[in-house]
């Protein structure tokens, strides 16, 4: 019952609110359409649009706050109340703030403010190209970093049907390639970098100056 209760809400809160808000958007659109001209409502149309993309932001970010708190490194079983909070706010996060905004600030500094309203540590001059993240209060990402074109900072994985969620800490002027997987228990030191469709198996640390590749990551040679 508590699971049919969870992904109850889980399909239909953020397709509701997704609803909601793009039927409010259209009203709003036409109320203004009786008192401006069509010129003025297509330049007032970014801006509404950034106020409801607000608005999906605050519903996830609390959302989160309120139904998990700050995820920490744990262990799980698969049919437990914490994996089902966990996949609500996963969803909440996917299907709504994505879809409706936070895709469309990939590349920008302004995904980073997001990510940090959901408990991520992010340096300063983070280039990020991804949303693939989930357990945010796991994720350390220093200075001058790149996370380039849908790679995964994957800080969980279910094993034998429990989840383990634990840290990703990436360094200064790391880079982590499109297309890449960085799982959990894994450090990226100083200046090292991972290169496109690779990935980081989980409890390895890449060296600081050193490059990898592949999958799983081998260094390059020189």
């Amino acid at each position: 019952m508590q699971r049919m209760g969870f992904e109850a809400v889980r399909i239909m809160f953020p397709l509701t609110c997704i609803v909601a808000l793009s039927s409010l958007l259209i009203n709003e659109m036409l109320l203004l359409n009786d008192d401006f001209d069509e010129w003025v409502i297509i330049l007032m149309l970014p801006f509404l649009y950034l106020l409801f993309g607000l608005a999906t932001v605050i519903i996830t970010v609390v959302s989160k706050w309120l139904v998990i708190g700050r995820y920490k490194p744990i262990e799980q079983p698969l049919w437990s109340r914490f994996v089902f909070r966990s996949e609500l706010v996963t969803c909440i996060h996917e299907t709504l703030a994505i879809q409706f905004f936070i895709n469309m600030l990939r590349g920008t500094p302004f995904i980073n403010w997001y990510f940090r309203l959901m408990g991520c540590k992010i340096g300063n001059r983070v280039y990020m190209d991804t949303t693939d993240i989930t357990e945010f209060d796991t994720i350390m990402i220093g200075n001058d970093v790149s996370l380039n074109s849908d790679c995964g900072l994957q800080t969980h994985l279910f094993e034998d049907r429990v989840m383990k969620v634990s840290t990703v800490n990436i360094g200064n002027r790391c880079t982590v390639g499109s297309d890449s997987i960085v799982l959990y228990d894994t450090i990226m030191e100083a200046d090292s970098s991972l290169g496109n469709l690779s990935m980081l198996m989980k409890g390895e640390t890449l060296p600081a100056d050193s490059a990898w590749i592949g999958s799983p990551a081998e260094m390059m040679d020189n």
